[in-house]
């Protein structure tokens, strides 16, 4: 195992702008969002050292190493090139070096292929409960700047939330941190949001060709993605206009089939559903049913 680390990440905070014009009027939204990069060299075997590292420590992880259902709420989307697919579980299993977990990644193929010839233009990875912190292992970026260790194609872009995130390049951002490499680790991102922002989407987009050649493919995969959610809002329910002699209140969460039962005692006006026992994570879908009989206040 070698933790030596040949480069310094780098961080720095940028402002994603967007203009609108609704109505005659001017609607600005501006998200202040932190980044971080890490070199190739801070992958480690030990999974928890380098989560550590990456100050990733307790997020929710997607290893992309079967083809079951991706984490709730996430999915990704090819387009551009010729691709439009949207889906929210790879197709195959992809065993092959330079991931950042286990022995599996995913690529920029819906397929979840190598070598396809046509790649799209843009890939998107979006997990629709939203996140504060978000970080993905890249690799196989054949950038011109700095070239490719094999075949030098072309350089790319940084969206979040289905904005550019800046006028640089993801290698100009990364700096000493980017290796340029056909099929070895290229860096690791983690993306931290500002206060009361959020992170639905993280997009890598392959620029287009400036030599008359028409589009520019450069196979690119990603791994060991990582979610810090957005803190859930308390799933439970209160009762106003009466007073409660008793009832049943159902909470019953259908993404995994799991359902618990509370006991409205005399008096009582509110429950917790999660503290009485229910798991909820981001993005499950929640049913309740009461059954109440009291006074009118």
């Amino acid at each position: 195992m070698n933790n030596k680390q040949t480069g310094t990440k780098r961080k720095f905070t940028v402002a994603l702008v967007l203009l609108l014009d609704l109505c005659f009027s001017s609607v600005q939204s501006a998200m202040a969002m932190t980044f971080e990069f890490f070199p190739a060299s801070t992958y480690s075997a030990d999974t928890a050292a380098m989560d550590k590292t990456l100050g990733i420590e307790g997020f929710i992880i997607e290893d992309f190493e079967d083809t079951s259902p991706l984490i709730n709420g996430l999915s990704l989307t090819y387009t551009g090139n010729g691709f439009n697919v949207t889906q929210s579980s790879l197709p195959q299993v992809l065993v092959v070096s330079g991931g950042w977990d286990g022995i599996a990644l995913m690529t920029n193929d819906p397929d979840n292929i190598f070598f396809n010839g046509i790649h799209p233009s843009l890939t998107t990875l979006t997990y629709s409960p939203g996140a504060s912190s978000i970080g993905i292992g890249l690799g196989g970026f054949q950038s011109l700047n700095p070239p490719s260790d094999v075949y030098p194609v072309t350089d790319h872009r940084l969206y979040i939330n289905g904005v550019v995130a800046s006028s640089q390049t993801l290698e100009s951002l990364a700096g000493v941190n980017w290796t340029s490499s056909q099929l070895g680790r290229t860096t690791y991102l983690r993306i931290d949001a500002g206060p009361n922002e959020t992170i639905t989407s993280v997009g890598f987009e392959n620029i287009q060709s400036q030599n008359g050649q028409g589009l520019v493919d450069d196979g690119l995969h990603f791994d060991h993605l990582a979610i810090r959610a957005v803190p859930l809002a308390d799933v439970g329910g209160s009762v106003t206009g009466m007073s409660p002699t008793r009832g049943t209140v159902t909470c019953r969460n259908v993404t995994t089939m799991k359902t618990v039962k509370i006991e409205i005692l005399a008096g009582v006006k509110t429950w917790n559903c999660e503290q009485a026992g229910l798991v909820v994570n981001p993005g499950d879908e929640i049913k309740q049913s009461m059954s109440v009989t009291g006074s009118a206040d």
